[in-house]
């Protein structure tokens, strides 16, 4: 009986750390998408004002590529965070349960 009462008080302590892990990835990953957004919302008002005041179609074009290039960067930024977070926050959690496999057996 006292195994058991250990290995559900060691459960319960994993759990309550893999909560806390996954609501502060959770946390973090709306923090950078929100931020990506608001710089990807500050670029295109830039990219609308800069159209408003080209007089070619050639500058246009040119603004249209640039404006491109800059989403691209931004959504590959955010995307290469994303996988960066998302292996610290699998590894972290790897790490919480290891010693809970070690107790149970």
């Amino acid at each position: 009986m006292n195994d058991f009462s250990t290995y559900i008080e060691a459960l319960a302590a994993n759990q309550a750390k893999s909560t806390e892990l996954y609501t502060a990835y959770l946390s973090s990953a709306g923090q950078r998408t929100s931020e990506a957004f608001s710089t990807l919302t500050e670029d295109t008002r830039a990219h609308f004002e800069t159209l408003a005041k080209v007089a070619s179609l050639s500058e246009a074009f040119e603004a249209g590529v640039a404006f491109d290039s800059t989403v691209k960067s931004t959504m590959k930024d955010l995307f290469d965070n994303n996988v960066s977070a998302t292996k610290s926050f699998a590894e972290e959690i790897a790490q919480v349960y290891s010693p809970a496999a070690d107790k149970a057996a």
